[in-house]
């Protein structure tokens, strides 16, 4: 994280600042771990919003028209190879719109097994899919809390194999 804010501060374009961090974590890990990362910077007056997707779950882009996008542009996780380079992306929210990032323990909670089986069925893609457009209209803040939520309703009493984390940002 010191890390991070460390690169961000620096005022440099995104993608200097993903390549540098890429860099700093192949050193210390020497291709052995990886990291993903999403990092974004949203001007909250124009809507304007430049981000970089380091190997992370795409983000959602749920505008208040109904259409989605993914934030796709960027380049490989942090970590494995020192030169990897990263693209730029920009996007423009409007009122209304909503932008949803989340970890891959929100898509990959499992629900319980069931007989015969030896691991439940995963949350997935389609059903965060579906609850985002169910929920678009909702406040941020209420919004993920509903989904953290839902997760654990579907994972029921098994303890959860991964972190479950949920930011969203709702402009006007």
């Amino acid at each position: 994280q010191a890390s991070v804010r460390a690169q961000v501060e620096t005022g440099r374009p995104l993608a200097d600042v993903m390549a540098r961090l890429n860099r700093s974590i192949h050193h210390s890990v020497r291709g052995l771990r990886f990291v993903t990362l999403f990092v974004a910077r949203i001007d909250t007056r124009s809507g304007a919003v430049n981000y970089v997707n380091g190997g992370h779950n795409p983000p959602y882009v749920m505008r208040a028209s109904g259409e989605m996008e993914t934030l796709n542009a960027g380049g490989l996780l942090l970590g494995m190879f020192p030169e990897a380079e990263y693209e730029e992306g920009t996007i423009a929210l409007r009122p209304g719109d909503l932008l949803v990032a989340y970890s891959d323990g929100v898509t990959e909670a499992r629900a319980p097994a069931k007989a015969g089986e030896e691991f439940g069925e995963e949350f997935g893609e389609e059903r965060l899919v579906e609850f985002l457009q169910a929920s678009r209209d909702l406040p941020a803040e209420t919004l993920v809390e509903r989904l953290i939520a839902r997760i654990q309703e579907f994972s029921g009493p098994a303890q959860l194999a991964d972190d479950v984390t949920v930011a969203a940002v709702r402009l006007g």
